[in-house]
């Protein structure tokens, strides 16, 4: 492995294993809340709104590390400290957005009482739901919780630079799948695309770190 590979996964590894680490801390029992038409609320909606924005931030390097997930299911290669998936299949969208929700789900109520922020009372603040959604290169979130009694809603969205990625992503997994980890079609897809493609055998798999402008994505195949 290359000095300068080994290089991009400590220094991402260290945000990942602290944004993971928080995930696993925080957990919460969230329900749907459910009665009258939801509402906006001035003023608690700028403190969620702070920790909403934050976390999709955070989450955006564990994604495109870990191959689209913040807590990485088996089968898993572990490089420089980052769990990565192992694919069999094409990456799917669907699965980012509830990696995003179980993030929100586990960890915005605590985010949220951590803050200092005058006249929120903690004590009423609860059933904290969300739904995340990839529209193009932006994921739109929207929060639904419970304060003093009144349900509400706020929306938040954030650019995560993971759609063209992932779409070149997927190419490699489907050529991969039909070729048996063969690396020409791979280089016919590094010209057509213009993506820096490095491949990194990992034990039985080999780890892909796709580059493309500000967007990047990490996964792995067995080899």
């Amino acid at each position: 492995m290359v000095k300068g590979q080994v290089t991009i996964f400590v220094i991402v590894g260290l945000a990942i294993l602290i944004g993971v680490g928080a995930f696993l801390f925080f957990t919460v029992n969230s329900t749907a809340p459910t009665g009258e038409e939801l509402r906006d609320n001035p003023e608690v909606s700028p403190l969620i709104r702070e920790c909403v924005q934050r976390s999709l931030i955070q989450a955006r390097p564990t994604l495109a590390m870990q191959g689209g997930y913040i807590v990485v299911p088996e089968p898993q290669s572990i490089i420089e400290g980052i769990a990565i998936p192992v694919l069999s299949e094409e990456i799917q969208f669907s699965t980012l957005e509830e990696q995003i929700e179980l993030l929100l789900d586990a960890g915005l109520y605590t985010c949220v009482l951590a803050k200092e922020f005058p006249g929120f009372d903690g004590d009423v603040f609860e059933k904290v739901r969300s739904e995340a959604h990839f529209i193009g290169d932006y994921v739109r979130v929207q929060i639904n919780y419970t304060y003093n009694q009144e349900n509400y809603e706020l929306m938040a969205e954030e650019k995560m630079y993971l759609l063209e990625p992932i779409t070149i992503a997927n190419k490699v997994i489907k050529s991969n799948l039909a070729t048996g980890n063969n690396y020409v079609p791979i280089n016919g897809i590094k010209t057509l695309y213009n993506v820096t493609i490095e491949y990194i055998p990992y034990g039985d798999a080999t780890v892909y770190y796709l580059e493309k402008d500000e967007g990047y994505f990490a996964f792995a195949m067995y080899n």
